[in-house]
C-alpha cells in the first residue's frame, strides 16, 4: 500500500510542472479581511481587493501562490503561473503526514494472539472489542 501511495506522489510531482495554474487554486473561506501578520491568506484577501473582486467574512476565495517567499498570490481566475517549489513542498508536508501511518503500521504488527475468528460469521475480530453477528 505504501509504494502505491508513493507512486502517487511522485506522479503529481513529477506533473507539478505541466499543470495549470488554476488547477492548483487554494481554497479558503474568509474569516477577516484585517490580518495582523503576512501569510497566504492575507495576501489573497489583499490580491482579491485589488482586482475589485467581492469580499466579505464568510465568503470562500480561490487564490495561487505566486511567489511563496514574497507571499504574492493571485486571485484563481486570473492567476497565470504559481510557485513550483511552493507547491512542491505542500504535496511533500501531505507526504510526511501520510507516511506517518506507514510507519505506525510496520511499528505495531499484529499481534496473531490478539485475534481469532467469529464461530459463527467466520470474521476475524479483536479480543479486545465487541462483535455481534447478524
Amino acid at each position: 500500500m505504501e509504494s502505491k501511495a508513493r507512486d502517487v506522489r511522485d506522479r503529481y510531482l513529477e506533473g507539478l510542472g505541466g499543470a495549470t495554474a488554476g488547477e492548483l487554486a487554494i481554497r479558503r473561506r474568509v474569516s477577516r479581511l484585517n490580518y495582523s501578520r503576512r501569510c497566504a491568506e492575507a495576501s489573497a484577501v489583499k490580491a482579491h481587493m485589488m482586482h475589485g473582486l467581492p469580499l466579505a467574512p464568510g465568503m470562500e476565495i480561490a487564490y495561487v501562490v505566486k511567489d511563496a517567499k514574497k507571499w504574492e498570490v493571485d486571485p484563481a481566475r486570473t492567476a497565470s503561473e504559481f510557485d513550483a517549489g511552493y507547491y512542491g513542498g505542500l504535496l511533500e508536508k501531505a507526504w510526511g503526514e501520510a507516511a506517518f501511518v506507514f510507519t505506525q503500521m510496520m511499528a505495531s504488527p499484529i499481534n496473531p494472539h490478539s485475534y481469532r475468528n467469529c464461530s459463527i460469521c467466520r470474521t476475524r475480530i479483536d479480543l479486545g472489542h465487541h462483535h455481534f453477528c447478524q
